[in-house]
């Protein structure tokens, strides 16, 4: 489907500023595939649900793309509270993309969900909407229902197209929901500022994808209020940054094309700009971003793109 394949485009397309780096672009988006390239983590735990004074035992992966990650040599993994408070932390060797840890249980523990987070220093880049989470469910001995083994947990991502949500810029923000296993999963919910103001509400189209636009005000703070399989939970967005670039995809049956909004750009010193098309980690094409246009609007050359 057409979403599907603007997702994907939305994965390769960024900006780059030239007097920023010193460097070329080819040589730019190299230097940050090296040092910013976002890691994935995965969790496999050996159960759902634990009975308080058991061993959560797990094995973390940490991938960049569908590969095992060459980049990070730890990962942080930390057991919460229900109140978010850090319970107990591990910070494990990584071995092929993969690492062994597990978290002793009190015996004396409240029966309650816990969230087991864990990340990279790399993931660090991206925020902590980027961590992986997982709720587990901590029982009492004595009270172990029949039903503990159809505890779930979901994951959403908010991304903004071109990387960044700027007050008083209109914000298009794709959002991907997907279980634990990293299958899609249905979403719908609203977007909440920071009165208790239901800003935008969202639904997926497909596979657990899709994307709302609205207008973030400066300094304000949101999160989006979401129900996955008629279970309720929050997660706050990224932050609205007072400048900055934002980048609009608009996709139709003719041709794809690109709104660039640079009115709330920081300094002149970030010309020149480029906007550069990236696939499998090599530069599929190069636009040069004209020096005085606020409002930049284009094509995605699409004929430098391999099939896919």
């Amino acid at each position: 489907m057409r979403l599907s394949k603007l997702a994907f485009l939305l994965s390769f397309c960024t900006l780059f500023f030239s007097n920023a780096f010193s460097q070329t672009p080819e040589e730019g988006i190299d230097f940050l595939r090296q040092e910013y390239s976002a890691e994935n983590v995965f969790i496999h735990f050996d159960k759902d649900v634990y009975v308080a004074g058991e061993t959560v035992w797990f094995k973390a992966y940490i991938l960049a793309g569908e590969q095992p990650s060459p980049y990070s040599t730890s990962i942080h993994v930390e057991l919460l509270s229900d109140s978010g408070k850090t319970i107990d932390t591990n910070i494990l060797p990584v071995f092929a993309g993969a690492a062994v840890g597990s978290f002793p249980l009190d015996r004396n523990a409240t029966p309650k969900t816990y969230t087991v987070r864990a990340f990279t220093k790399r993931m660090m880049n991206f925020g902590a909407s980027y961590f992986y989470e997982k709720r587990l469910q901590v029982l009492s001995p004595v009270a172990l229902p029949v039903t503990a083994a159809n505890v779930s947990a979901y994951n959403i991502s908010f991304l903004p197209e071109g990387g960044n949500i700027v007050g008083g810029v209109p914000a298009v923000v794709a959002f991907k929901a997907s279980n634990e296993f990293g299958e899609p999963v249905a979403v719908d919910g609203d977007i909440i500022d920071s009165k208790g103001n239901a800003v935008v509400s969202f639904s997926a189209v497909h596979d657990g994808m899709g994307k709302f636009i609205f207008l973030p005000q400066p300094g304000e703070q949101y999160h989006a209020v979401y129900n996955i399989n008629q279970r309720k939970d929050s997660v706050s967005l990224p932050a609205v940054n007072v400048s900055g670039i934002t980048m609009l995809m608009q996709d139709n049956a003719v041709k794809r094309s690109f709104i660039i909004n640079r009115e709330k750009l920081a300094s002149e010193a970030m010309n020149p700009a480029y906007l550069l098309g990236v696939q499998n980690n090599m530069v599929r094409f190069k636009i040069e971003l004209p020096k005085k246009t606020l409002l930049i609007k284009g094509e995605i050359p699409e004929k430098d793109l391999s099939p896919g």
